[in-house]
């Protein structure tokens, strides 16, 4: 498959720590007109500001945000940003941290039906008086995952840099309204090289 090729569109990747692992979340944000260096490295920022103000609160200690990686989907122009943090910046959330492989889905959706149309990320460690004996997330985190993402949507829109989902077949994208919180527990694995991250 071609590398994806869009150069409207660039890939937001937030690497956590957690011991010796790492975790990553991945986003596709969108610009009219595409992207400098100055407007790659804005971004990661406000990932770092959005990590720091609203997700972190509801994550462990144990896991910290170590760096913000943002690429350029353009094989002409490869523009790469990486935004260390020296020390890392660890969850706020005062809880002992779950099992490392215990996480939470937080559904993308757009304004379209199909699989095409959303994707997910997991987050990085859960605290364990959030998850109850039935497996779920309480009402608690469900409220504050849900109102950080909502959080990160208004600010990438007000900032003219909005979600999207990236269709690598043709490279075009669909803008994500919404977040969904699936309140069951996931568990993370582990991938095989070459079987996606």
């Amino acid at each position: 498959m071609p590398a994806p090729n869009n150069p409207d569109v660039v890939k937001v990747a937030l690497i956590f720590s957690r011991d010796v692992r790492k975790f990553v979340n991945t986003f596709h944000c969108y610009h009219t007109g595409g992207w400098t260096s100055s407007d790659m490295l804005a971004l990661a920022l406000r990932f770092r500001d959005w990590w720091t103000t609203y997700y972190s609160v509801r994550v462990p200690s144990e896991i910290r945000l170590v760096e913000e990686q943002v690429r350029l989907l353009d094989p002409d122009n490869p523009l790469a940003v990486d935004h260390p943090e020296p020390s890392g910046i660890p969850g706020q959330l005062g809880q002992f941290a779950e099992a490392g492989n215990v996480t939470l889905a937080l559904g993308k959706r757009t304004a379209y039906a199909g699989r095409r149309y959303r994707g997910r990320i997991f987050v990085p460690g859960l605290g364990e008086t959030d998850v109850t004996a039935t497996d779920v997330i309480d009402s608690a985190a469900t409220i504050a995952f849900s109102a950080a993402m909502q959080a990160l949507l208004d600010s990438l829109t007000t900032a003219s840099t909005p979600l999207v989902i990236f269709h690598k077949d043709d490279n075009l994208f669909s803008t994500v309204t919404a977040f969904v919180v699936d309140a069951l527990v996931d568990s993370q694995r582990r991938r095989l090289a070459g079987r996606g991250s």
